[in-house]
């Protein structure tokens, strides 16, 4: 039987997404996801993707902690 895992293994990037990771150090977009096979009441469509560089991992450990701690949605 196939269950989607709940992190994701890929991710795709577009061109645009690269060059504002490269400006500033990292970049945040949403993208839409494929409906489940299991359809949930809660599920919104929209994933939300960043992508950063090393030397701002802790940048963002830091952000994703603080907004965990706040209970804020992903959007």
């Amino acid at each position: 039987m196939y269950a989607e895992l709940p992190i994701g293994i890929s991710g795709y990037y577009r061109d645009e997404h690269q060059a504002a990771i490269e400006t500033s150090g990292w970049f945040a977009w949403s993208k839409e996801k494929d409906k489940p096979r299991r359809f949930d009441r809660d599920w919104e469509g929209l994933e939300s993707m960043v992508g950063l560089r090393p030397h701002r991992f802790l940048d963002y450990a830091r952000f994703e902690a603080l907004a965990t701690s706040l209970g804020l949605d992903t959007p």
